[in-house]
């Protein structure tokens, strides 16, 4: 969660030491300037990183880090300030995409909280930044504690914030059971505090449907269309875009991505803090929108410098999915694997796996294509992502036989796309199934489907699996 701006009461606040924070601009200027506003020391700092925060709040990295460096030279040998300075750094570089600096300030961070310094509200808004800069455990060590601090202060707002920082740490390393637990906790905490429902329901939302809680569709959706900051904007859409793919609606997807597409990877060059980037890209390839995708990540890749893991392995898994040669796209899935590490957790490494075992089915190399997906079935089963794991188990399902006859008594032919989704439409599968097992939309199914009927001469779906003929395959074919 990014854009806390918090007072020495622990609240947050619009007043930063007696200055009412105007604009980040004008804030940014004068203190940098040091002309008009007689601040010195700690208000100085204080003023410095409400600056750098309201910039990155409106997507405008470069201004936030040279306030965050102003703010460290402005530290001295403080250790107090040098916190505030290194915590502000290292969210301003993140956003930059310059990672190597930003895990820098963090690390040096981490070192001043272990020696008693920083505010318990700084504290845990540093959390945040360490999500975003994959130190999970370190995180997850540092979150848990401000929790027990701010239940025991009884602060609310703060105690809100953090469980969703928490749970969204949880989420990406694949405890959906204590994501979800965190994430009920925070709505219930949340319940007095407008501001920060959105993002806590959103919260809920999407750890529900991963769990394979589809009528979490429509807390998503109320998350989304709340009022708020773009930052809780984006960080509301991406839980919408998830459950429009899984319904099989890729160009709603893109709709409810509106607000990250606004500011990514322009604004924010490091995509890892919303991940809207993997399903922007899985919205583009279902709809046949390839090229866009493909010209998306090379501005990623040009944008986000050295990166974080996740954005290096999202990058080359999609890579994988566009090529058009199976060296290439194995290359490109191995290359995806290895930028991982294991404290990533069980998600990432199962998504990439799925994606390439379609890759191989679709290319007809089913007897392949059954161990990754197979792989892929294990981690979403092993971690609760029943979303994810039914997706699997249908490709498995696919890879199992073909539809016979594959043309008509009069020499028509299916397609490939069109023998796939009759291959499913035959095993009982829904259209919204078959969307999202195949990257496609519904509209796009019904399409296939009524011109299978028509080359096959079939007036259902019953006809449809009574011509099916379902084998084993004996070979790499």
């Amino acid at each position: 969660m990014r854009g806390v701006v918090d007072g020495e009461d622990g609240q947050p606040f619009g007043v930063a030491d007696g200055i009412v924070v105007a604009g980040a601009e004008a804030v940014g200027e004068a203190v940098q300037t040091n002309g008009g506003l007689p601040f010195f020391g700690a208000r100085t700092g204080a003023a410095l990183r409400v600056a750098a925060i309201q910039r990155l709040n409106m997507a405008d990295p470069d201004p936030a880090v040279a306030n965050a460096d102003a703010a460290m030279e402005r530290a001295g040998d403080d250790s107090w300030l040098r916190f505030l300075g290194h915590e502000t750094s290292a969210q301003a570089y993140a956003h930059a995409g310059r990672m190597e600096l930003a895990t820098t300030h963090c690390a040096a961070a981490l070192a001043l909280v272990d020696a008693g310094y920083g505010r318990p509200d700084q504290i845990g808004q540093f959390g945040s930044t360490l999500v975003f800069c994959e130190w999970y455990p370190q995180a997850g060590a540092l979150l848990a504690a401000d929790v027990g601090r701010q239940r025991r202060a009884g602060n609310p707002w703060f105690l809100a914030r953090d469980l969703c920082v928490l749970g969204e740490l949880l989420l990406r390393v694949g405890d959906l059971a204590a994501a979800l637990s965190v994430a009920d906790e925070a709505c219930a905490v949340v319940s007095p505090l407008p501001d920060l429902q959105p993002v806590c329901v959103s919260l809920l939302a999407h750890v529900r449907l991963l769990r394979g809680d589809r009528d979490a569709l429509h807390l998503a959706e109320q998350a989304a269309a709340a009022p708020g900051e773009s930052a809780d904007r984006g960080s509301t859409a991406v839980p919408l875009a998830r459950a429009r793919l899984l319904a099989g609606d890729p160009g709603g997807a893109l709709a409810a991505l509106a607000p990250v597409i606004e500011v990514e990877p322009h604004g924010i060059r490091e995509p890892n803090y919303s991940r809207g980037l993997s399903l922007r890209l899985e919205a583009l390839v279902a709809l046949d929108r390839r090229d866009e995708a493909a010209a998306l990540l090379d501005q990623v890749e040009a944008l986000a410098g050295r990166s974080t893991r996740w954005t290096r392995a999202t990058m080359a898994r999609f890579r994988g999915v566009l090529a058009d040669d199976i060296d290439d796209a194995g290359a490109a899935f191995v290359d995806a694997l290895a930028q991982l590490a294991p404290e990533d957790g069980p998600l990432e490494y199962g998504l990439i796996r799925l994606d390439h075992g379609r890759w191989l089915r679709r290319a007809g190399k089913r007897r392949e294509a059954r161990v990754h997906l197979q792989q892929a079935h294990d981690e979403f089963a092993g971690c609760g992502a029943v979303a994810f794991a039914d997706i699997a188990a249908r490709e498995i399902a696919a890879t199992a036989g073909r539809l016979r006859p594959r043309t008509d008594p009069t020499g028509q032919e299916l397609t490939a796309r069109e023998e796939e989704v009759a291959r499913l439409a035959a095993q009982g599968a829904s259209d919204k199934d078959i969307a999202a097992s195949l990257y496609i939309g519904v509209r796009t199914v019904d399409f296939h489907l009524r011109n299978v009927f028509r080359k096959l001469g079939v007036r259902s779906r019953a006809e449809l699996a009574a011509r099916g003929e379902a084998r084993d395959e004996t070979g790499g074919t």
